[in-house]
């Protein structure tokens, strides 16, 4: 039977009914398994099918990329493997997959998802691919540094990522020294110590110095602990030098040597300086803001401040910080019914994790009630998530709360109707079905032809200007939605529609890690109200990347990042739809609070007819 269905996938060459590139764009969107499923396929789309199969995250997909990764082209093996990795049982077949891939180079790619979803037990099968070809080595070592992170045990491996880090220059150094930074060993044994200091010192990259320092700082002892520090802070490795201050190993630093890094004027050092010396901070908080959050340590006389901070201040960052302040002190249940009145959907979703911590009978009241109400759809879905852990913690729902789930289902928002039809199921009550929904705004272009005409953007900031290559092949939707965000504004549509795109802050800066924009609040809490589907890839998260932040799984909107160092743990779980290709330096220069002046977006011209 398996085989007559391949032979028919096989034939299906440009047939009548076979689903186009177009068909198998709005199926992924909308999240329709069973269209993907059906096929027929012409041959060109065999690709395109196994990735949105993958981003669906669905087992029911699991037979047929099973299958798929069988083929013997090499371009849909690839997207199987990678697709495996973020699909419920897909670690059976990668295992399986593994044992018969006579092409290292797929090899490593089915290493590299199955470091994103296997467990203990691959943790043999993934040494013994150490010791192959250079790309699959590395795949390998990044493979345990993904399990690491997922708390899997890979401590027998150590000793073998240690020897590994001296392998350069190739991608096998990198990927080692990242494997052993999500692995933290403690306990290395002296002539480790000794061999792991030799391998930093040869290090010709930056980024494989940073992984390699908590680990070093966690297992020297004694004297050596001082003059590595200061060998660090002596060589012109930033991402060294930041990641020595963040490590949460009790290391000795004198005021002279903080002063001294505060004074290079790297915006990333002087970040994590600031948190580690009282001197004054980079960028000046927002006076309001600030207030509300120092109130909650001040007089009761005080609260009434915050609270009218909370529901009725201007600023919408101004309102979530002064609810944060008052949710982390104990609030009675006057204060929260305060925010409960409030309109501010960030404040809702602040509200709504407080109260499904608290669980007790009131506060689940409350969370009901506060689910009864609408929402745009982002901040919906955080309210929904909170009812959900009720649900499964055995709290049964109201019958005016059943009534406004079935609403919300009926209603077809993208990621709420799901999430609203899966709480009454797991409650034992029955949900409609859930209609076909089509994310972003009503706006957005959907029409692949034109999404692939968009190839850059320039982007104009206060510290300089950046440019971008855009990947609309790769990832249309999250393409096309910063194109129209960059251009149209956030629109009807949007919880923001006056607000522009452009003029909005770095709210994020993270030294070495990511910066990141796009939210209109200010304050990481905003997007546009409606959610994007992810469009995960194996892409890796190289220094520059740009990718779609999001609060969850297929919550994505407008707040895009850069990453500023290579982000492994990246690969699978957000969009990655471009890449810094000028202009890094202004990136890596950018502190929290610059802002966003102007982002004008680069197409190829029409085909003239």
């Amino acid at each position: 039977m398996v085989l007559g269905w391949v032979l028919g996938l096989a034939v299906a060459v440009a047939g009548d009914g076979a689903l186009t590139p177009q068909q198998v764009a709005l199926a992924e969107w909308s999240r329709d398994l069973d269209t993907l499923l059906a096929g027929p396929y012409d041959d060109a789309v065999f690709p395109q099918v196994a990735r949105a199969l993958g981003r669906l995250r669905d087992a029911g997909a699991l037979e047929r990329l099973t299958l798929l990764a069988g083929l013997s082209a090499v371009d849909v093996r690839r997207e199987a493997y990678v697709a495996l990795g973020t699909t419920p049982g897909g670690a059976t077949v990668l295992r399986e997959r593994l044992a018969v891939e006579g092409d290292p180079a797929l090899a490593a790619v089915a290493l590299r998802a199955l470091g994103r979803c296997g467990d203990a037990a691959d943790v043999d099968l993934v040494v013994a691919h150490l010791s192959g070809p250079g790309e699959e080595a590395a795949a390998a070592a990044l493979a345990l540094g993904l399990l690491a992170r997922r708390s899997v045990d890979v401590s027998r491996a150590v000793p073998t990522l240690v020897g590994m880090v001296d392998r350069f220059p190739s991608a096998v150094a990198p990927a080692a020294a990242y494997a052993l930074y999500r692995a933290q060993p403690t306990d290395l044994s002296p002539p480790l110590v000794r061999r792991l200091l030799q391998a930093y010192a040869r290090l010709p990259d930056d980024a494989s110095r940073a992984w390699l320092v908590p680990v070093l700082a966690a297992n020297l002892h004694g004297a050596r602990v001082d003059t590595w520090v200061l060998g660090v802070l002596g060589q012109p490795y930033r991402l060294a030098k930041t990641a020595l201050l963040a490590t949460t190993t009790p290391l000795v630093w004198t005021e002279d040597d903080l002063r001294r890094l505060g004074a290079e004027g790297d915006p990333w050092l002087t970040l994590r300086v600031a948190e580690r010396a009282p001197l004054p901070p980079p960028v000046d908080a927002d006076e309001a803001a600030r207030r509300a959050v120092a109130a909650g340590e001040g007089s009761p006389s005080a609260w009434e401040d915050v609270v009218q901070q909370a529901v009725g201040a201007t600023r919408p960052a101004t309102r979530s910080a002064a609810a944060a302040a008052l949710l982390a002190h104990a609030p009675d249940d006057r204060v929260l019914d305060r925010l409960a009145e409030s309109p501010d959907p960030a404040v809702a979703e602040l509200l709504s994790e407080h109260l499904a911590e608290a669980g007790t009978v009131q506060a689940w009241t409350r969370l009901l009630a506060l689910a009864g109400r609408s929402w745009p759809d982002a901040s919906m879905v955080v309210v929904l998530r909170a009812v959900e852990d009720g649900v499964d913690k055995g709290r049964a729902l109201s019958s005016a709360a059943v009534d406004a789930l079935t609403a919300r289902v009926s209603e077809g928002r993208a990621g709420v109707a799901a999430r609203a039809a899966a709480i009454l199921e797991r409650s034992g009550h029955a949900a409609p079905p859930v209609p076909p929904s089509q994310p972003g705004p009503s706006a957005l272009p959907r029409d692949l032809a034109s999404i692939g005409r968009i190839r850059g953007a320039v982007v104009s900031t206060t510290e300089g200007t950046f440019r971008l290559a855009l990947d609309p092949d790769t990832a249309p939707l999250a393409v096309a939605t910063f194109a129209w965000l960059a251009e149209q504004g956030f629109g009807a549509d949007s919880a923001y529609a006056d607000v522009a795109w452009t003029g909005t802050t770095f709210h994020r800066v993270v030294p070495g890690f990511v910066v990141q924009s796009g939210d209109p609040r200010g304050d990481g809490l905003g997007g546009p109200g409606w959610l994007l589907p992810d469009e995960t890839s194996g892409l890796p998260f190289v220094t520059g990347a740009l990718g779609m932040a999001t609060s969850g799984p297929d919550e994505g909107g407008s707040q895009w990042f850069v990453t500023t160092s290579p982000q492994p743990h990246l690969v699978g779980g957000y969009t990655r739809f471009g890449v810094v290709t000028d202009g890094l330096d202004v990136v890596q220069r950018l502190d929290p609070g610059d802002r966003v002046l102007d982002v004008v977006i680069e197409r190829t011209p029409e085909a003239t007819p």
